[in-house]
């Protein structure tokens, strides 16, 4: 089996082109988006909890995913357990985060009750987050053993959970999302220095294989599908060096059609659109360019236009969580100060 290796991740992952500046006439970063972030920010630290967590919405549960998110993207804006006005929260959510890694239940469940975002994300969307969170602190918090320990029964855990044909089953509402998600979680873990025995290339050949072809024309009940298969396969193609092949090409072309000349994937977003704008912004942000100039500020400005007067974001539909979709928002709204290690590879 074809494995991900840190001792040499790049003989099985095709090198990334690093993140490239934009050209010097484009603002990425501009006074609305500031405003806006700053927003969103200060509702989501009003969404944490006391032990550390955040759950669905101001005053929830505590749920691992949610948190996860919430802690991606305060790492986004520079905010990690040693550094930033927000250190303090950002330690708590880490060593929440943590804590339930390192009383996983005998199952693989991480918390009692499955949340929506496990509805939607399939069972093992609280694995996914909470590896993506762990593995970009690792580096900037205390403790490096205790990070490594739980990124080592994660990453055991997602990867014996991998189905034969590289996806993480079709459980999920979303299945072909979740699968990018799993991926890039193992694709984190393992460039934070965890070996990683889950097959990448079949991930990849099996997001690549069943991207849909989305079509100029965003009609019908189905276009959201075919929107997340697309950024997954995108995601993954551009990672593995294939961003030439006519699949991409025409796919990239379809997507900047529709943020350009459409608003139907952010008046009706769930928190699957907003998670998958981030993948999005992650894969243009390497590719750079024009294509980067084409997507960013549109997206950028049609999310400001839909966020809540609080500063939260809501999800219309599937994944309404207040919490999941503000910090996908604020992660794709941060995307240009380019503080994520996984955004880079």
């Amino acid at each position: 089996m074809a494995r991900w290796g840190f001792a040499n991740p790049r003989a099985l992952w095709t090198a990334s082109p690093q993140p490239r500046r934009a050209h010097p006439g484009f603002d990425e970063f501009t006074s609305d988006s500031r405003a806006a972030i700053e927003k969103g920010t200060a509702w989501l630290i009003k969404a944490l909890n006391p032990d550390g967590g955040a759950g669905e919405d101001i005053g929830s549960t505590s749920d691992v995913a949610c948190t996860g998110v919430v802690g991606v993207a305060l790492l986004s804006q520079g905010q990690t357990p040693l550094e930033g006005v927000h250190r303090k929260r950002q330690k708590r959510l880490g060593d929440f985060l943590l804590r339930r890694v390192e009383s996983m239940s005998g199952t693989g469940a991480l918390q009692k009750t499955p949340s929506q975002i496990d509805f939607d994300l399939g069972p093992y969307a609280t694995h996914f987050f909470a590896t993506i969170c762990l593995s970009q602190m690792m580096g900037e918090a205390a403790g490096g053993v205790r990070y490594m320990r739980a990124l080592r029964r994660l990453e055991k855990y997602i990867s014996s959970n991998q189905k034969t044909n590289g996806s993480w089953g079709s459980e999920a509402w979303a299945p072909l999302l979740a699968t990018a998600c799993g991926w890039v979680s193992l694709r984190a873990a393992n460039f934070a220095g965890i070996s990683v025995s889950g097959t990448s290339q079949k991930a990849g050949d099996y997001l690549v294989k069943n991207m849909p072809q989305i079509g100029r024309v965003w009609g019908g009940d189905s276009w959201y599908h075919r929107l997340y298969g697309t950024a997954a396969g995108l995601r993954v193609l551009y990672a593995q060096g294939r961003e030439q092949e006519k699949k991409a090409q025409t796919a990239l072309g379809d997507i900047l059609a529709l943020v350009e000349k459409s608003n139907r994937a952010f008046g009706g977003a769930g928190g699957e659109e907003y998670l998958t704008f981030h993948f999005l912004t992650e894969m243009l942000m390497q590719k750079g360019g024009e294509d980067w100039q084409r997507w960013y500020p549109n997206v950028r400005d049609k999310l400001i236009r839909v966020q809540n007067r609080d500063g939260s974001w809501t999800g219309h539909h599937c994944i309404t969580s207040r919490t999941f979709s503000t910090a996908c928002a604020l992660m794709t709204l941060s995307a240009p100060n380019r503080f994520l290690p996984i955004s880079q590879v």
